[in-house]
């Protein structure tokens, strides 16, 4: 008879270190082992419950794969999703740090990432919690995604990424605030030399 304890040592020999298996439970129904147990992420709070019947050590290995590659994706799409709200929020004087780059990430991929977060919202999580995600629209996305992929023009040179007949689409590189040639602070600072602030 295979025991939780048999269970728990095969998927401490496959569970990467991101995933922890809980709640492990065995037993035999006409001659067919069953297994059940929780697989936890330890970024997400809702564990992904595997279960099966006739179980055996490569059925197990297979089962914990495919479910830590669906964790994996999403926590991925929380992660770029997490950083297209920061931008946002950084955009609005909301946080102060200077928001992650989504320069690496192509349209589709932030697009996906914020589908699948918004997709999740709602879901109950094992402590009868409700997840309530934060995601950004696709207009958002898509125009972060033309501020980071597109060079930006001098406001004196402005060269369209897209021109309708009643718009344009501009990308403009922003002009650095002065600063005082004394202390080099902003304008707005304090200023060691007593000049602005």
């Amino acid at each position: 008879m295979i025991t939780a304890g048999t269970i728990e040592n095969w998927l401490g020999e496959h569970l990467d270190e991101d995933f922890r298996a809980e709640k492990i439970q065995t037993g035999e129904t006409e001659g067919q082992i069953q297994v059940a147990f929780t697989l936890h992420h330890k970024k997400r709070s809702r564990p992904i419950m595997i279960t099966g019947v006739g179980f055996m050590k490569p059925h197990i290995e297979d089962a914990c794969k495919r479910a830590m590659r669906v964790m994996r994706e999403f926590q991925r799409a929380l992660d770029i999703t997490d950083a297209c709200v920061r931008n946002h929020y950084w955009m609005m004087g909301i946080i102060q740090e200077e928001p992650p780059s989504l320069a690496d990430y192509t349209l589709l991929e932030l697009v996906e990432a914020n589908h699948a977060i918004a997709k999740d919202e709602g879901q109950v999580n094992p402590d009868g919690s409700r997840s309530i995600p934060i995601h950004c629209d696709d207009r958002l996305v898509a125009a972060l995604y033309t501020a980071y992929h597109f060079d930006p023009s001098d406001q004196d040179d402005i060269d369209p990424i897209v021109k309708l007949p009643d718009r344009v689409l501009v990308n403009i590189k922003m002009t650095p605030e002065p600063t005082c040639p004394v202390c080099g602070a902003g304008a707005d600072e304090d200023c060691d030399a007593g000049l602005h602030g």
